[in-house]
């Protein structure tokens, strides 16, 4: 097992989350990591470098790693890259390389408190636009790297190749939920109510948004997977809830409150559900919040059923109408707040 909480480096050198993960109260912290990490290979012998000065992309690999195991999927180490090749449940193999969004490096990084007030309450559509020029970007640079490099690796040609993004492009970035991304991939907003059909099929109508305006005034195109240009990636993995208060809500800490919301859906009624309670009553999956999106263009597609969970909202794309649906299960995770000290002994 990694040693993942042992300090290498200076204290100045150490990632604002990694501190907090050393403090005493964050004792539960570490033991659900650590739990994630069980039976990871750092293959490189960078990745706890990686952990404890840059974190988000290191948390982000520790949490995929788990998935896939909730998912009984195997992992195998045997190739540097891309970061996962692993086995499903039906025999099926699939290369996913692991990205995260994140902020210019002129701009405030996620992690930043001091400025964290002014963000919760900055308009959100300009949290929206500056989360979908950051995941536009991540997306661009890695569909790049396929085109140089994965493909043409003999245990990648063939294979559903898949990207695994998560935002941490700015402070409150999990405000955008996934509207940010619905954008960048499809041109659409997330689908609004537009009604019950005559057999009590919930409607849904789509607002599209194809392109977003940058500082310096250009405009870049969107709509990712609705043309074949990015045939190449058959699907994306995303959430917004696989941060520090996944951890949270997954280790043994009591003095904590827990906000969330949820899809409430069945029987001709679509809504959600807002829920303020105590760690002590509240359930959470590590599957909990999980997005995956298809391309309908892509060369080697993604099997609807390997990612089957419950817990997992899928996303497509319908070529003909030019529109995104969006199937949740009743209870789906949208978005998560936690409310913890961890100044104070839990």
């Amino acid at each position: 097992m990694i040693n993942l909480f042992a300090p290498r480096y200076e204290d100045n050198k150490l990632h604002q989350h990694f501190k907090v993960l050393l403090k005493e109260s964050a004792e539960p912290m570490r033991e659900v990591i650590n739990s994630w990490a069980m039976g990871f290979i750092d293959r490189d012998k960078k990745f706890v470098k990686e952990f404890q000065t840059t974190f988000n992309s290191s948390f982000w690999e520790l949490y995929l790693y788990k998935a896939f195991k909730e998912l009984n999927m195997e992992v195998d180490f045997t190739n540097q890259s891309p970061d996962f090749t692993v086995s499903t449940e039906q025999n099926k193999k699939l290369s996913i390389e692991a990205v995260t969004a994140n902020s210019a490096e002129s701009d405030e990084p996620e992690w930043s408190s001091e400025v964290l007030d002014k963000y919760l309450n900055k308009p959100r559509n300009e949290i929206l636009e500056y989360a979908t020029i950051r995941l536009l970007n991540a997306i661009n640079s890695k569909h790049e790297k396929f085109l140089r490099q994965y493909g043409q690796k003999n245990h990648v040609k063939g294979n559903p190749f898949i990207l695994a993004i998560a935002p941490f492009e700015q402070p409150a970035f999990s405000r955008q939920n996934n509207q940010a991304l619905n954008r960048v991939l499809y041109a659409c907003d997330a689908p609004s109510l537009n009604g019950i059909g005559s057999d009590g099929e919930i409607l849904f109508k789509n607002k599209h948004i194809n392109t977003v305006t940058k500082s310096n005034g250009s405009a870049l195109k969107l709509g990712v997977f609705t043309t074949p240009n990015f045939k190449e990636i058959s699907a994306v993995i995303f959430s917004t809830t696989a941060t520090f208060s996944k951890v949270i809500v997954q280790g043994n800490i009591q003095n904590c409150m827990i906000q969330s919301r949820r899809y409430k859906c069945g029987d001709g009624w679509f809504g959600y559900i807002d829920q303020y309670s105590e760690k002590r009553v509240y359930k959470e999956t590590h599957l909990d919040g999980l997005h995956i999106y298809y391309n309908s263009y892509a060369e080697n597609p993604l099997n609807r059923e390997i990612f089957g969970s419950s817990e997992i909202t899928h996303n497509f794309y319908n070529i003909e109408s030019k529109s995104m649906l969006s199937e949740h299960n009743d209870g789906s995770l949208i978005s998560r707040s936690t409310y913890w000290n961890y100044d104070k002994p839990s």
